[in-house]
């Protein structure tokens, strides 16, 4: 009886810890962080829950309750794994490498009719995104008649290319009374 007791208590630990997992994954996901970590780690504890029940079959240990509770822990590990795999419901641009901006900002490649047209940050992103100045698909690309449209909004999109004309920045320019009312 102690033993099975103990069991119970280490497998309801196990399902405690996927709960947990699935909360800080959910927390995460939003922010558009990578999410290979949960990925192997929810992979992993459903194996290891699965194979736990070999020893405990063999040893004579495995009644109905610890049976639940293992299957209960490897639901709740697949479950999270699954979610790895699901996507927010806005689809978040893939990031060009961030050495151009420092350790800490975030840029983006932009495209302007399949073609290259420079770096934006995050906040340029945003404000192309409440504009309706991009296309929406996998690639972060501007709509053909970006010009137009901004220009009927009060909005300015400046282009800023390096001297050796290798970089190119992409910057949103909103008037002060219209960036304050949206």
């Amino acid at each position: 009886m102690l033993r099975t007791a103990v069991i119970l208590v280490l497998f309801t630990g196990f399902l405690a810890g996927a709960l947990v997992e699935i909360q800080v994954l959910l927390q995460r996901r939003p922010t558009g962080d990578r999410l290979e970590r949960f990925r192997l780690l929810f992979f992993f504890a459903a194996c290891l829950l699965l194979i736990c029940l070999i020893p405990l079959w063999w040893a004579r240990l495995l009644s109905s309750q610890v049976l639940i509770l293992n299957l209960a822990g490897v639901g709740a590990n697949l479950f999270g794994w699954a979610l790895t795999f699901r996507r927010g419901s806005t689809a978040r641009p893939d990031p060009a490498p961030e050495a151009q901006g420092g350790a800490g900002s975030r840029v983006f490649q932009l495209y302007l009719q399949g073609e290259p047209y420079g770096v934006i940050t995050r906040e340029t992103f945003g404000q192309l995104t409440r504009y309706g100045l991009l296309k929406k698909q996998q690639t972060v690309e501007l709509v053909d008649d970006f010009q137009e449209r901004a220009a009927q909004q009060g909005v300015e999109v400046q282009r800023y290319t390096n001297k050796e004309g290798t970089q190119t920045l992409i910057k949103v320019q909103v008037p002060a009374e219209k960036g304050k009312a949206d």
